[in-house]
């Protein structure tokens, strides 16, 4: 090598670029180490998010059980409620048929609403223009008052 030749390669630009090189290189082996990294960051993401999936999914399972529970319950409350409902239709209808009778609307009416009236039997027309009716009306009445009575004693023993 000639003398110009050898102070062009001692000189110190033609140092760096050769020392400048040298880390390429090592670049090149840090690619490559970090190219393994990626493969094992690629697989580590993967599980991660296989997990976060699968987490999910359980989530979504625990969601989905309770809304069935809550279905259930709604279905139980409900069938709860028409049968009390269809009991509670038995007795108003066996109440209603019962009220048809007339026999039944006449005790009903004796016993709960203290309605006695008198039979024809018992009914008199009777003038109330002199004293003598007068004194016969009131005779009348007790007459009446203790036939109703009777009755009522009647009734009671049926």
């Amino acid at each position: 090598m000639s003398s110009a030749a050898r102070k062009l390669y001692d000189s110190p630009v033609y140092s760096q670029e050769r020392t400048i090189s040298k880390p390429l290189v090592k670049k090149n082996l840090k690619r490559r180490t970090k190219a393994k990294e990626r493969v094992i960051n690629v697989s580590f993401v993967r599980t991660v998010l296989c997990a976060i999936a699968l987490g999910i999914v359980f989530t979504m399972l625990v969601f989905c059980a309770d809304r069935v529970t809550r279905v259930q319950n709604s279905i139980n409350h409900s069938n709860a409620e028409i049968n009390r409902l269809k009991t509670t239709l038995i007795d108003e209808t066996a109440k209603l048929e019962s009220l048809k009778n007339a026999g039944a609307i006449e005790f009903e009416a004796r016993t709960k609403l203290g309605m006695i009236y008198p039979n024809e039997a018992q009914i008199l027309n009777i003038n109330t223009n002199s004293k003598e009716e007068k004194e016969i009306d009131d005779k009348v009445i007790v007459s009446l008052d203790s036939d109703i009575d009777k009755n009522i004693e009647e009734s009671e023993r049926k």
